[in-house]
Parts: C-alpha cells; sequence; structure tokens
C-alpha cells in the first residue's frame, strides 16, 4: 500500500505540532496549514488521502472545508478538530459524510483512534461503521494523567448513537452537569433528557 497524504489544517502551531508528532511514526506523508485558503490550494494540487480540520478557521469554516474536498474526483477521509461544537454541527459533519471528530485538547489516543478510523475510511470509503481501537497501557495512561474524558466522537452508523454518544460526552465535560452540557449544546434541557432516556 502507498504512503498516505494528510493534510492538517489548523490555525494554532501548538496544536499542528502535536497532531503532526503523533502522527509521525504512522508511515504517512503530512502536509499542514493554517487557513480554509491555504488549505484550499493544497487539495487543489495534491491528492489527500485524510484532512484533519479545525471547525473554526481564521478565514472560514472547516464544514465549508469539508464540502469542497468532497466536491473532488478522490475525497479525503474528514477529522473535524475543535474545543467545542453544536448538536447542528454534529449533524451536518454526520450528513456530509465526516468521520470523526476530535476534541481539544487532543489526547494522543483520541487522536490515533480517529486516524484509525480515517485510514479504515480510506481503505473503503463507502463503510460508516465506527471502529474500536485500543490504546497501549502508555499511551492510556498518558491520556489518564491529563484528561479522563475519551475526547473524540465517531461519527459512522446510525446518527441517534452519534447524537447520544455526544450528549454523553458533553455531559462528562461539565462534570455531569446536564444543565451546563444543555447550554454547551445549544438545546433545551428536556430534550437532552429525552435524548437520554431513547
Amino acid at each position: 500500500m502507498s504512503e498516505l497524504v494528510v493534510l492538517v489544517v489548523e490555525p494554532s502551531p501548538a496544536t499542528t505540532k502535536q497532531i503532526v508528532c503523533n502522527l509521525a511514526d504512522r508511515g504517512v506523508a503530512i502536509h499542514s496549514c493554517e487557513t480554509h485558503e491555504m488549505a484550499s490550494t493544497i487539495l487543489r494540487q495534491t491528492k489527500i488521502d485524510m484532512l484533519f480540520s479545525e471547525l473554526r478557521l481564521p478565514d472560514g469554516s472547516g464544514l465549508n472545508l469539508l464540502a469542497e474536498a468532497l466536491a473532488l474526483p478522490n475525497s479525503a477521509a474528514f477529522v473535524a478538530i475543535s474545543a467545542r461544537t453544536s448538536a447542528e454541527e454534529v449533524a451536518e459533519l454526520w450528513r456530509l459524510g465526516a468521520c470523526d471528530i476530535v476534541f481539544k485538547p487532543i489526547t494522543r489516543h483520541g487522536l490515533l483512534a480517529a486516524f484509525q478510523r480515517a485510514a479504515q475510511y480510506t481503505l473503503n470509503p463507502h463503510t460508516r461503521l465506527p471502529q474500536t481501537v485500543l490504546a497501549t497501557a502508555d499511551e492510556q495512561a498518558e491520556d489518564n494523567s491529563k484528561s479522563q474524558l475519551n475526547l473524540t466522537i465517531p461519527l459512522g452508523g446510525d446518527y441517534d448513537v452519534v447524537q447520544k454518544h455526544l450528549v454523553h460526552e458533553t455531559i462528562r465535560r461539565f462534570d455531569g452537569n446536564k444543565a451546563a452540557a444543555a447550554r454547551a449544546l445549544g438545546m433545551h434541557r428536556r430534550m437532552l433528557y429525552r435524548l437520554l432516556d431513547r
């Protein structure tokens, strides 16, 4: 199999460096840029297998970049990166065919889980099933020292499952505070409780 080509679109140099360092041993060629305009140029000039993009870029939206990438003959597997997202954005990412969302602060395990799901998509673009990825003991210990959260949401399978996963992760992020989670997701508390009761 030929080397996979990854494009990282991220305004923060520190986050770009973290992603590049964590993917460096995966046998991939990595390009990086900071803006939507630069990413568009790279996408037109280079065949990209995987696209990791921040949803909030200085000159545009990661959602628009995803739509642009999908319009190309060989669309790349798309992984969204974000510190926060709304239920509407998750729905749109899922509808467009993104593989995953990795939340900041990024953990090594979360990033590699998203990478492996994107690699699975790259091998078989018609597969939208989430793949389980197990962390090594060292990776899990490293992540647990920074955060107790699994900050990645696989966007495969049924949307109800994806939405419920997002709600659970958001509640965990707010230490079990469902009212704060509902506000962060832009939904009424009753709607959040209904989703949890399904």
